[in-house]
């Protein structure tokens, strides 16, 4: 993957797109919310800062990780509120869910912080099994069946949006 930013500061892969894909459909005609159709809420749009979710305006709260496996590497923006991770699936940075696929849930809020729901799944947090919603403490492992990732906070008590 070779990343860049267009001038335009959006990000896109040149090794697929000789141009940003994003400005060549604005110049296209097609509008901002139009390019925007389509995706789902815990979809991620690589945008310049990408520091807010570009479809719901949600700030970037956090970080979970793929540390194991083909994905590892692969980073997903956490946003504020609910965080529905599904089957993952890194193409263009985006992260596809739906209720057949779900995973698990990590909630955040101001007042309790980040909350991870197993969601029916077989999970642990630094190797303890859970079967219920969970607090989730910076650098975490999280392992979901035979996958690991591993969860960094942005917001916590010394710093928040």
């Amino acid at each position: 993957m070779n990343l860049i930013k267009c001038p335009n500061g959006h990000y896109y892969d040149f090794d697929k797109f000789e141009q940003c894909p994003h400005c060549a459909m604005i110049s296209a005609g097609i509008s901002e919310k139009e390019i925007l159709k389509g995706y789902s809420e815990s979809e991620t749009v690589v945008s310049e800062g990408n520091f807010y979710d570009t479809l719901n305006k949600r700030k970037t709260v956090g970080w979970i990780t793929s540390i194991s496996g083909e994905n590892a590497g692969q980073c997903i923006n956490l946003y504020e509120g609910r965080n529905t991770i599904g089957k993952i699936n890194y193409d263009k940075d985006s992260l596809k869910s739906s209720s057949e696929n779900r995973q698990i849930t990590i909630t955040y809020s101001i007042t309790k912080g980040f909350i991870l729901n197993p969601n029916k799944r077989n999970v642990t947090i630094d190797d303890d099994s859970i079967t219920k919603s969970s607090p989730l403490n910076d650098r975490a492992i999280i392992t979901v069946d035979s996958n690991k990732y591993i969860f960094v906070a942005l917001c916590n008590e010394d710093f928040t949006w």
